[in-house]
Formats: C-alpha cells, structure tokens, sequence
C-alpha cells in the first residue's frame, strides 16, 4: 500500500457549565483519492498475485456537525 496523507479538521466549542458542546468538522479537506485496502489473493482470483480483485478507497471530502447535551450527573 503506497503511503498517503490525509488533512482532517474540527472545531469545537464547549459552553463554560460544560452541559453543552457544538462542533463542526471536515474529513479529507483537500478531497484526494486514496486507495485503503486492496485484495490481492491469486487464490481467490485465479489471474496471479498482480491481479486486484478488490479495492476499497477513502471516502470522499464530507462534512458534518454534531451537537452534544449533557443531562445526567456524568460530564
């Protein structure tokens, strides 16, 4: 597996009680094409050891926001 470089960020905010927190995040910021697992079994493709039968890439650039409460005595 060729080596890769991958640039994630996240910015969080915690409310001065510690009840409440707001984050927001990017995962793969650059949005590059990353090859994470590829099955190169001649067992189970019959084609020789250079023949890929299998191969799983990075997901693409996403986002998201997450949004936490606390309600209980456990913070």
């Amino acid at each position: 597996m060729p080596p890769r470089e991958r640039l994630d960020l996240r910015l969080s905010w915690r409310e001065s009680t510690g009840r409440w927190s707001l984050s927001g995040f990017v995962d793969n910021v650059l949005d590059k094409t990353y090859i994470r697992h590829s099955d190169m079994s001649d067992r189970r493709t019959g084609y020789g050891a250079n023949w890929s039968q299998r191969v799983i890439a990075l997901h693409p650039r996403f986002w998201g926001i997450e949004f936490s409460y606390s309600v209980g005595v456990f913070r």
